[in-house]
């Protein structure tokens, strides 16, 4: 079978040495098109409906894993990224293959062997279907902690809870915990629903709350499920959020 490719790569540099590698397999693969950013890349796709994407993960506009948010169908996806800390991700998404920058020609060929097996079986439908299951599920909010000259992302899930340090917040995750520049009251309408505010100084991961116990008519406690078993107080203004 030949495959019909959309090349998708904001570095001019990473887009030439991807077509100049994929010229080796011209009987397998034509290129039909390419999109240097997110939302030329949806346009393309879904005008031209390729059966192969390579599809960069890190972009202007919209990342790899929106752009797949956006499509009207989903073709075989290959994600090329520079950062492997997004290859688990990009497994768990069913997509056909992962090739980490520099692309060479065994990983190439490793990758287009791994298509043909797909398109021999049912593994290909099935990897479309629960691809597309979760696309349609919510994204998980996630945290940007700016450290020196990074910026690291954190899920929302990975934080037990976060507590009000003056002018300052305390991120605690499960091992370790980050100071950010924003005020709790900021962080509790970008992270949403799935936290609760329990106390004027703290903003709790509902599904890390282990139970709630009361020490006396007037003071209440949260038991964490964190190594520590860390417990917050409850106020009295918040308790009404716990039934």
């Amino acid at each position: 079978m030949m495959y019909k490719a959309v090349l998708v790569e904001d570095e001019s540099i990473a887009m030439q040495k991807l077509e100049r590698s994929l010229k080796g397999f011209e009987d397998k693969i034509t290129i039909i098109d390419k999109a240097v950013n997110g939302i030329e890349a949806v346009k393309k796709i879904n005008k031209l409906r390729p059966d192969l994407v390579f599809l960069d993960i890190q972009m202007p506009g919209l990342d790899g894993f929106q752009v797949l948010s956006k499509l009207d169908y989903l073709p075989l996806i290959v994600f090329t990224t520079a950062y492997d800390e997004h290859a688990l991700r990009a497994f768990d998404l069913h997509t056909i293959d992962y090739l980490l920058k520099p692309i060479s020609n065994r990983k190439l060929q490793k990758a287009i062997d791994k298509l043909e097996r797909f398109q021999q079986n049912s593994q290909w439908q099935n990897m479309m279907q629960n691809l597309m299951r979760d696309m349609a599920k919510p994204a998980v909010p996630r945290l940007a902690v700016h450290i020196s000259n990074r910026i690291i992302f954190i899920n929302s899930d990975e934080i037990y809870y976060l507590h009000a340090d003056n002018k300052y917040t305390e991120v605690h995750l499960f091992q370790k915990k980050y100071l950010i520049s924003k005020t709790l009251t900021e962080l509790e309408d970008e992270l949403g629903a799935g936290f609760l505010r329990l106390h004027r100084s703290n903003l709790i991961n509902q599904k890390y709350i282990g139970e709630v116990f009361k020490l006396s008519s007037r003071k209440w406690v949260v038991k964490l499920t964190d190594k520590e078993q860390t417990e917050l107080p409850v106020s009295r203004d918040y308790r009404d959020k716990l039934y």
